[in-house]
């Protein structure tokens, strides 16, 4: 199996990192020339194996996505390839504690699972039982630059986000139990802490101008190892992604800052205060969805200007050019919500608010993708391709419009798949694309329906939305009806898709609901962008109208 996997685990784009093992001594006996015991062939083996599952790990992470999307791929996903690397190696140093591919193969798996420190401290070993590694000192060179220098030789790093912020207060004389309770971006004492999936803690304000700093265009291009593009960890740079501002606040570790430095809380909170208060309010930066939410930080522009740079996007071997994917002309109109952090996307089909939906997540780099999410913002882009036309010929590019959805339900799978149940939430435009560890990235940029121009303008639209509101009532119980007279409960299942109907006076809601219901056919797409609820209802009030009985000519749903 470990051959197997070696030979799949073959190309380019994994010397630093399968090189760990590779260039090792092929046993850990040395110039013994006795028989090797089984311990030692035991060692060799998962050694092996576990180099095979690294070099595999970071194979799939360098796949381009539009190599994915042309030809579905099936397997485990990186970081279960990674784990099970961790695993093998941990038995071969087990087996052989004083061999040092062992030592290399135990940090080519922390490094495959971002974690970045334990991968040098790992290395090192390596290297301190065999100088001449070359292997371990090529996986060493590789996770300091990932980490974007040394993990052990500081307690900590301090982030782009935080030079963007503003110059950071020196750290007071302070004991050492308050130093170990300062936000690292800031160097102050944790207000509202937002703890990461890595483990790691942090102002939510700081973090969330991390992730501003992340979604800005450009940022960090040509910077080796500044992680630009995606919202990484400040501390030890592993990739997460997060709500930005709306990140919850670590509770328990907010109540015990509050109890053991009551004074230092007040002081915090008191600045905070001030300064929410005399920022302008344009700076407060995106905005807010319909339900109040604040959309996130940063305001990216909607689209990347066409000659921006290929951004510096850190691989797992190291920092690797990704060029960014430009989407075709946005539409323009509509109510602008603001941008926010980067956004994974999906890429499959056109998802309207509302709307729910069921998918089998079987693909390694979208099993990646929700593993990331699940312990992050639980929300991600779904997005489908661009049609092409005389503008727009690349066969690769996103369509610029895209609807984060929020994943309601999430059941792993014994064999590394994962069932959802999602719901989209929120439009957006596609600025910026580029890719992550296989799958595509986006800026966003949030936006809905533009107002009606006038006080006349919005009784006719609510005019419209009680007319269709009524119909499509009228409609989806005759269907049901209908579907309950056959004993067909596929009907109702396709309802549910359309989710529970909106509250009363929200027309743009309701039009989204009522195009899950009613069967529309054809591209989706336009639809999603469209920025006008009037000429939305209006349509949709001729196709009910032209509706007939549901039972007569069979189910119309969808």
């Amino acid at each position: 199996m470990a051959l197997r996997l070696a030979r799949a685990a073959g190309g380019g784009g994994t010397a630093s990192i399968g090189a760990a093992a590779a260039a090792a001594p092929p046993t850990p006996l040395g110039a013994d020339p006795s028989p090797p015991t089984p311990a030692a062939l035991e060692a060799v083996l998962v050694a092996s194996r576990a180099a095979a599952f690294a070099r595999l790990s970071c194979k799939l992470r360098t796949i381009p996505a539009s190599t994915s999307e042309a030809r579905a791929l099936f397997g485990l996903d990186p970081l279960h390839l990674a784990d099970l690397a961790l695993r093998d190696a941990a038995r071969a140093g087990a087996l052989a504690p004083d061999w040092a591919t062992s030592a290399a193969a135990r940090g080519a798996a922390y490094h495959q699972l971002e974690r970045y420190a334990d991968a040098e401290a790992a290395f090192l070993d390596a290297l301190e039982l065999d100088p001449g590694h070359a292997g371990a000192a090529a996986g060493l060179r590789a996770a300091v630059a990932a980490a974007g220098g040394s993990a052990l030789a500081r307690p900590f790093r301090r982030s782009g986000a935080a030079a963007a912020a503003g110059p950071a207060l020196a750290p007071s004389p302070a004991s050492a139990p308050l130093d170990d309770a300062e936000c690292v971006i800031c160097s102050r004492l944790l207000y509202e802490p937002v703890t990461t999936p890595c483990g790691h803690s942090f102002c939510r304000r700081c973090l969330a101008r991390a992730a501003d700093h992340a979604a800005s265009p450009g940022a960090g291009v040509g910077r080796p190892g500044s992680g630009s593009g995606s919202t990484r960890c400040p501390m030890c740079r592993s990739v997460m992604h997060l709500a930005g501002g709306d990140a919850p606040v670590s509770v328990v570790l907010a109540a015990l800052l509050e109890r053991s430095f009551p004074a230092e809380t007040a002081a915090r909170a008191a600045e905070e205060a001030a300064a929410a208060a005399s920022a302008p309010a344009a700076a407060d930066g995106a905005g807010s969805d319909r339900g109040g939410n604040k959309a996130g930080g940063g305001s990216p522009p909607a689209v990347a200007a066409p000659s921006s740079p290929p951004r510096q996007e850190e691989g797992e071997g190291g920092v690797a050019d990704v060029a960014p994917h430009p989407p075709p002309p946005v539409p323009a109109g509509g109510a602008d919500l603001g941008g926010g952090p980067p956004v994974p996307l999906f890429v499959m089909s056109t998802l309207l608010p509302g709307e729910h939906m069921a998918l089998n997540i079987f693909e390694p780099r979208y099993r990646l993708l929700v593993r990331r999410v699940m312990s992050g913002s639980r929300r991600f882009g779904m997005a489908t391709l661009a049609p092409r036309t005389p503008v727009s010929t690349d066969p690769h590019a996103i369509h610029p419009v895209a609807t984060e959805c929020e994943i309601l339900e999430c059941q792993p799978q014994p064999d590394g798949r994962f069932y959802l149940e999602v719901v989209g939430r929120r439009r957006f435009r596609v600025g910026e694309a580029w890719e992550v560890d296989g799958y595509r990235v986006a800026s966003p940029r949030y936006f809905a329906d533009a107002p009606p121009p006038s006080p006349g303008a919005s009784a006719a639209t609510a005019s419209l939305a009680s007319q269709v509101e009524a119909l499509a009532e009228a409609w989806v119980d005759r269907v049901r009806a209908a579907a309950a007279a056959r004993g067909d409960g596929r009907v109702l299942d396709l309802l549910a898709r359309a989710g529970a109907k909106p509250a009363p006076g929200d027309a743009e809601a309701l039009s989204f609901w009522v195009a899950n219901l009613v069967p529309a056919g054809g591209d989706r797409a336009p639809l999603a962008a469209e920025t006008d609820t009037a000429a939305r209802l209006a349509r949709q009030l001729e196709d009910l109208r032209r509706l007939g009985t549901p039972g007569a000519a069979g189910c119309c749903v969808m």
